[in-house]
């Protein structure tokens, strides 16, 4: 394929960064979106941090943007985490090696969420940190498909990294659902959970020949709700006549709406 001669398309208030990780052996491209107040105030923010950025983080900032119009959210920085790639099957392939928490036979180079959770820990969020006005007791994370396992997987093995969830059609049957022995491990040791979790189906996620969904998250739902853990907040929508695609937008506008509920809008 000849080299694009126009320049790539941007958006607004946005700054492209990069961060080479030493813990994950990967040179990760980092999006920022600052919100309009930004550039006239020393006042910390919110972050959002966006998984599958290579696809995700224009349709969250445009989502994020919308709601600031409507006074339905506070204002926020949005954070992504993307691949230095053009490759769809490239970004799939590194993806499945970041978003999964166990190895799996079938998936070659799966199972490295703690070591893109230390990232995370050790790396981006200090980087973050130190360059950006950001509020470190308030971060929220959102994650879509293998995106939203790794969210539920983060809520459950390091509830403390962040504040509030988005977990969009999470793949929760992954190795023979795995997240289910990782929530009741932690729900032996704890009767709290101080975070907010915005999770989703799409209705059409039923489906035997395809991405089978809804009745695995609708089950885990079940599971949360039987916990009734002390200082956790939890809703769970099904979105109507949505499959795993098109359920996204959905995910995040309602997600970022429910996460921030009670937080006040600029």
């Amino acid at each position: 394929m000849a080299p694009n001669p126009y320049p790539e398309a941007t958006v607004f208030h946005s700054e492209a960064r990069s961060l080479v990780s030493s813990v994950v052996g990967q040179e990760f491209r980092i999006p920022v979106w600052l919100p309009p107040s930004y550039a006239q105030s020393e006042r910390t923010y919110p972050v959002l941090y966006v998984t599958d950025s290579n696809l995700m983080f224009g349709m969250a900032t445009d989502a994020v943007a919308l709601l600031l119009f409507g006074q339905e959210i506070p204002e926020i920085i949005v954070v992504g985490i993307a691949y230095p790639m053009q490759s769809y099957d490239d970004w799939a392939r590194i993806r499945r090696r970041d978003l999964t928490p166990t190895a799996m036979p079938d998936r070659p180079g799966s199972g490295g969420a703690d070591r893109f959770l230390t990232f995370l820990r050790t790396e981006l969020f200090p980087f973050i940190e130190t360059n950006y006005w950001v509020d470190p007791a308030d971060r929220a994370l959102f994650g879509y498909s293998l995106g939203g396992l790794f969210t539920l997987y983060t809520l459950f093995s390091q509830p403390s990294l962040f504040r509030r969830y988005i977990a969009g059609s999470p793949s929760v049957k992954w190795d023979a659902s795995t997240l289910l022995q990782v929530e009741a491990a932690y729900a032996v040791e704890h009767r709290t959970l101080p975070a907010t979790l915005f999770m989703s189906s799409g209705s059409l996620e039923v489906n035997p020949k395809a991405i089978d969904t809804l009745s695995a998250v609708q089950n885990f739902d079940a599971i949360l709700r039987g916990r009734h853990y002390d200082g956790f907040h939890h809703e769970y929508l099904v979105f109507d006549g949505e499959t795993h695609l098109s359920g996204v937008a959905p995910a995040l506008v309602r997600g970022a709406k429910s996460i921030y509920a009670s937080a006040p809008a600029s």
